[in-house]
């Protein structure tokens, strides 16, 4: 791979890339993170001006995605490595969502249960049973049989009526329980 001015970017020993230029003023020079697969393994490495290896040739698939993530797989595990390198999830999630309605906002499963991590870094401590997007903004999770949502750091709110007010959900009593539409 060569850049616009004809200099190799990416030497030939290398099997593919994934990536793209980032213009960063450092001396005049391009700092670029890209995936590269050498032996039939991925990882990724910087320009500045040299390929520096930042992430290990480890990765068995390596997916550039739109959100400015690059997606990993080892076996049948996912995780995510940002754009300069750094893992945002290990390799080790059964699953990957990127729910299009909350922007940035990853949902993964681990162990057979739903983690979150926020497009602000924040994530979940804790393993969800249930999880329920179609409630509008927020995103409604079950852990061990109670109902409550999550917010922008993360955190579980059980659903009490206050907290289920403040986000306007309607919600009944029924026999001392509370209903909120579809949940029980």
């Amino acid at each position: 791979v060569k850049d616009c001015r004809g200099r190799i970017i990416v030497p030939p020993e290398y099997e593919d890339c994934l990536g793209e230029l980032s213009l960063v003023d450092q001396n005049s020079q391009y700092e670029m993170i890209i995936a590269l697969k050498q032996d039939g393994k991925w990882g990724f490495v910087k320009r500045n001006p040299y390929l520096e290896q930042v992430v290990q040739f480890q990765y068995d698939l390596v997916e550039n995605t739109m959100y400015g993530v690059y997606l990993t797989q080892i076996g049948d595990h996912y995780g995510i490595v940002g754009k300069l390198g750094t893992e945002i999830l290990p390799t080790i999630m059964e699953e990957i969502y990127k729910p299009s309605m909350f922007e940035g906002d990853i949902i993964y499963k681990q162990d057979g249960k739903y983690g979150f991590r926020m497009h602000n870094g924040c994530r979940s401590t804790e393993l969800f049973d249930e999880v329920d997007l179609e409630k509008g903004e927020y995103i409604a999770v079950c852990r061990n049989g109670e109902w409550g949502y999550i917010d922008e750091n993360a955190q579980f709110t059980a659903s009490t009526e206050n907290a289920l007010e403040n986000i306007g959900f309607s919600f009944e009593k029924i026999d001392g329980r509370l209903v909120v539409d579809n949940f029980l």
